[in-house]
């Protein structure tokens, strides 16, 4: 069997972290995977998984914009086509397009797939300027082979550049809460899981949570981020709610603290289809989310908002229990679905 490698191009841990590490499992079935983590932090996503990997001790990935990309594909070329000298496939696993330009470009003579959960289509953020953006990717994404996304939604716009895409749903798990979790008489909180970063627009929707009108006096918010400092800062002004921050946590951990009384809120301002809200919806948990492209596949039309308006009187209703669940596709359903797709990789 093939040996394949996966590059986590990240610094941080979230839910597309977890979604890299599932991907690799289900390759087992066809290969030899590996996988390389970037930074020392992301070594607690695969405790007892029983995977092979490789602790980079200089990171394959920097955080920066597509302009230093290119710059560190360059610098990076001769390291990451030596590390990566004796696989045959690698998988490049990037949160975003921009994310996997340097490894892309550093190893453009390999067998290159990019595992990326989002197309993030700046027309709907920068206007005309957006189109021009939207051209580059094309340039971005040149020299992958193919493109494995996570639903239909996604896969669309990369079709544009005569890419072929493979469509991987993500996995989540059957259940995460026991029925004597679920229910019951205690507090309702809000909560948020995810990367502290600037497209969450945490610090926008804590300002809104942060009035009388909200019912709601607790927001828990888990993960990592450039935005954890700003939030703990800002945390300390507030009047009518309390934040807390717990850092990251991993599946057992959050099922331990949040129960289905617990309401997921998100504000993002773009987001593929996020693992967060198809746990909450598992969880039993209302979900209350910004009404966006990556949101209509997995939440009600009836639970998003656009504005702080619109998102006070759908806590209102939240509170009273009044807004409804959304039902994922089962386990069994999304299992098939992944398993057809990587077999047509393997193809």
């Amino acid at each position: 069997m093939k040996k394949v490698a996966f590059l986590l191009c990240s610094d941080t841990v979230g839910g597309h972290e977890y979604q890299s590490i599932e991907l690799l499992l289900s390759f087992r079935t066809y290969c030899y995977p590996t996988l390389f983590l970037n930074v020392p932090q992301q070594k607690k996503i695969i405790l007892h998984k029983n995977i092979d990997y490789i602790q980079c001790i200089t990171p394959f990935f920097v955080k920066g914009n597509f302009f230093r990309q290119l710059f560190l594909s360059v610098k990076k070329r001769k390291y990451l086509n030596k590390l990566l000298v004796d696989f045959d496939d690698i998988v490049v696993c990037a949160g975003s397009v921009e994310a996997g330009i340097c490894a892309g470009y550093a190893l453009k003579k390999k067998n290159l797939f990019l595992y990326v959960p989002v197309y993030v289509d700046r027309i709907q953020i920068w206007g005309r300027l957006g189109f021009l953006y939207n051209m580059l990717l094309g340039i971005f994404i040149y020299p992958y082979r193919q493109i494995i996304t996570i639903n239909e939604q996604q896969s669309r716009p990369f079709l544009r550049y005569k890419k072929d895409v493979i469509i991987v749903p993500n996995r989540i798990k059957e259940r995460l809460v026991s029925i004597d979790k679920m229910g019951g008489n205690e507090k309702r909180r809000l909560y948020f899981v995810g990367r502290l970063e600037k497209p969450k627009r945490l610090i926008e929707l804590i300002k809104w949570l942060d009035v009388c009108e909200n019912r709601f006096k607790e927001f828990i918010i888990i993960g990592e981020g450039t935005e954890a400092k700003r939030i703990d800062k800002l945390r300390n002004k507030l009047k009518y709610i309390k934040i807390i921050l717990t850092g990251w946590l991993n599946n057992d951990e959050q099922e331990q603290l949040l129960s289905s009384n617990d309401i997921l809120i998100t504000n993002s301002a773009y987001e593929g289809e996020p693992l967060i809200i198809r746990e909450a919806n598992q969880r039993g948990s209302i979900v209350i989310a910004r009404d966006i492209l990556g949101h209509r596949g997995c939440t009600h039309k009836e639970n998003r908002f656009r504005n702080k308006r619109e998102l006070l009187s759908l806590l209102e209703l939240a509170y009273d229990n009044k807004l409804e669940v959304f039902v994922n596709p089962s386990a069994n359903e999304i299992e098939v679905m992944r398993r057809k797709a990587i077999e047509r990789l393997f193809m």
